[in-house]
């Protein structure tokens, strides 16, 4: 409070034509700010004091900051200056409840306008809140819904049947004929005449013309690729079971398979963004029912931006220039943009700590792969269910550290392949990701490799590689969505409470006043020898 006093006694002798100085270089630094604002570095190396990513100052930490600091303030020649003359200095003692120059301070705080030469007058202004109100809507997924399908076994039959032929006999025995005294030849005596009887000539034979599964789970098997679906469960028809098939019993296994699967409806906007800027929900619909459960809703939400104006004006000839702090508006809005200012910090940082070193780029992912196994309907590419679904058993722990790097929301999706077939049928798929450090490296490379028109290569032989400084420097940060960060910037951001700062404020000022009245002698020049 007293350093005010000072402050408002030197202005007291500041003539007009100084205040009004004053005035103008404001308006000069207003205008060279906005000059800066409005044309900004397209690239770090344009920044005004930009030094290169590895300039000294990043070796310091915690543990090496302070002895550096000393061991420079004895290299410094104007370090060792400060230390000499504060050893010089002459000091004054004095007490603070006598002095007239605090005593007189302490009246002129009291009634801070009788220092100025001319009447002031002050005005308390206070405006109305004026508020902007904007509609926004979004889409949530909602809850999760189950898909049956099934395969049927086909089979068809080529039967050729048996074949016979009627062939006559004489059930009798040959005898030679006689004729005259001599029997010349052979003849068949048969007794009652000849008879007939039925002959096979070919056994009948059933061929296996045509078997194959029809499969009837083909759009929810390309919904699970994509990750929008994952297997629940598998049942099948009656083991070993005979059918008669083109009047021909056939014994298999089973001639039918059914499925479950549980889906999820795809989101396009999500409603984080909006929570995290403060917005108000104000409605919610659903857009898509299946069976009864809503799988897609609309969210439509109220966001707010005001402006409020309370202040004092202080009004009269010779009023130094900007006493009651109308140097400039005092209206202001809610800073909706901190969460993506932090968010754009946060890349620089991550930048700093991904950094490697040796080949120069940042952001590198590592591929990662789950398997999808057909035949027994398991999936390891699921996100739920570790450590409850027995049918994850066969999972190993490759696929958990997965999942869980998924959940995370650092992963990119590149594809799915197959990786096992067996007499043409694929058995076992796997789906490939890309996998990162942190959701910010992955909200890089999922948007900024389109502008840079690089891929992620193919499910089997992924690019999950890092980005190079060159490459970093191309992107147009602006046009990369880093909503899905202000949800957690917000929720990890501690909110002080005003009343509680308020009061240690006040308690804290209260104590330093009352430590300058009870202190009966200061040195206000200078300080103990060896002190800094």
């Amino acid at each position: 409070m007293r350093f005010f006093f000072v402050w408002l006694v030197l202005f007291s002798g500041i003539s007009e034509r100084a205040i009004a100085e004053m005035g103008d270089y404001h308006a000069q630094g207003m205008a060279i700010g906005q000059s800066l604002k409005d044309n900004k570095p397209s690239s770090p190396k344009d920044t005004p004091g930009f030094s290169g990513d590895n300039v000294p100052e990043s070796r310091y930490t915690e543990q090496t900051l302070s002895e550096s600091i000393k061991s420079a303030s004895l290299e410094n020649d104007k370090s060792a200056f400060i230390f000499e003359s504060s050893d010089k200095r002459p000091r004054f003692n004095f007490n603070p409840e006598n002095d007239s120059f605090f005593k007189n301070g302490d009246e002129f705080i009291k009634d801070p306008l009788r220092t100025l030469s001319e009447e002031a007058t002050v005005e308390s202004i206070t405006d109305e809140e004026t508020v902007k109100k904007t509609i926004k809507k979004c889409e949530e997924g909602g809850e999760d819904y189950q898909k049956r399908c099934s395969k049927r076994l086909h089979v068809k039959l080529d039967v050729i049947p048996e074949k016979t032929e009627i062939r006559r006999f004489c059930p009798g025995h040959p005898r030679k004929r006689r004729s005259g005294l001599h029997y010349k030849h052979w003849t068949h005596y048969c007794p009652g005449g000849c008879q007939s009887k039925t002959v096979l000539t070919q056994q009948k034979q059933v061929v296996v013309a045509e078997e194959y599964w029809i499969d009837g789970c083909q759009i929810l098997e390309e919904k699970t690729e994509k990750g929008r679906c994952s297997y629940v469960s598998k049942t099948t028809s009656p083991k070993n079971e005979t059918r008669i098939i083109d009047g021909e019993p056939v014994t298999r296994d089973h001639f039918e398979e059914y499925f479950v699967y549980e889906c999820s409806y795809p989101v396009k906007k999500s409603c984080s963004s909006l929570r995290a800027k403060g917005c108000e929900q104000i409605n919610s619909k659903c857009k898509k029912e299946i069976k009864g459960i809503c799988v897609l809703w609309e969210q439509t939400y109220e966001c707010r931006k005001s402006k409020v104006l309370d202040q004092t004006k202080i009004s009269g000839k010779g009023i130094p220039y900007c006493l009651d702090g109308d140097c400039t508006s005092h209206s202001f809005s809610p800073n909706s943009d901190m969460a993506d200012s932090l968010s754009k910090l946060a890349i620089f940082q991550k930048i700093q700590k991904d950094m490697d070193s040796t080949n120069h780029k940042v952001f590198k992912g590592n591929p990662q792969k789950c398997s999808r196994l057909i035949t027994s309907f398991e999936d390891c590419c699921v996100l739920k269910g570790w450590g409850v679904n027995v049918g994850l058993a066969s999972c190993d722990e490759e696929d958990k550290k997965l999942a869980e790097q998924r959940k995370l929301n650092r992963c990119i999706r590149v594809g799915t392949y197959c990786a096992v077939k067996e007499l043409g049928v694929c058995i076992r798929k796997k789906t490939t990701f890309c996998c990162y450090q942190s959701k910010i490296a992955r909200l890089i490379h999922e948007q900024g490799r389109k502008q840079l028109g690089l891929n992620f290569g193919t499910p089997k032989f992924p690019t999950c590689d890092g980005l190079s400084l060159e490459q970093i420097t191309k992107l147009d940060f602006s046009k990369i969505d880093f909503s899905e960060l202000f949800t957690d910037i917000v929720s990890n951001t501690k909110v002080p409470n005003v009343n509680h700062l308020t009061q240690d404020i006040q308690q804290s000022m209260e104590g330093r006043v009352k430590s300058s009245q009870t202190q009966t002698a200061s040195s206000v020049q200078g300080r103990e020898n060896g002190s800094f």
